[in-house]
């Protein structure tokens, strides 16, 4: 974990193998509102957050990652009960991982980026930013295996920003 001066960051990534999972028709899927009084889903930062990270990968001669709602509806729900309980963790609510939370959906490859920063003029370009000087978050961003993306953001009353980048592969049909 990496800890900034005058502000608060932290920040965690990591890659999951491997699981199988039953394919959710993209038809039926509505993003998860993520309701409380205590905490604003950040749906604009959330594509701030996809276009920094494709934006990268394009000055790699990376293909950019294709956004994928049923993704971002696992990355706002975990988010959530990151900024409930305040902290950062791949594990989730009920002891979940990354694997048990997209267990409905088909892939080969997943990894997750978590952040969670305050104070910072531009907190997706921060978080961003840490991702990239991280390597363990880097290899997550830059990875040619994952094909497919979706982000969570969400803003606490206090001003702190949490932050959840789920990455996978679909598996073939």
């Amino acid at each position: 974990m990496l800890a900034g001066l005058g502000a608060a960051l932290i920040l965690t990534g990591c890659p999951v193998p491997t699981a199988d999972g039953a394919p959710q028709s993209p038809s039926a899927v509505r993003p998860v509102p993520v309701r409380g009084a205590d905490f604003r889903v950040e749906y604009a930062l959330e594509r701030d957050v996809f276009n920094a990270v494709n934006a990268r990968r394009l000055e790699r001669r990376l293909l950019p990652l294709e956004w994928d709602d049923r993704l971002a509806n696992a990355a706002r729900l975990h988010t959530r009960y990151l900024a409930e309980s305040n902290k950062l963790s791949h594990q989730g609510r009920g002891g979940s991982r990354l694997k048990d939370r997209i267990a409905g959906l088909s892939w080969t490859a997943a990894g997750e980026n978590l952040a969670r920063n305050k104070n910072y003029p531009d907190p997706v370009a921060r978080a961003v930013q840490d991702w990239v000087a991280s390597p363990t978050h880097a290899r997550n961003l830059y990875s040619d295996i994952y094909s497919r993306t979706g982000v969570g953001v969400i803003r606490t009353p206090d001003g702190f920003f949490y932050f959840t980048q789920v990455f996978t592969q679909p598996s073939m049909p």
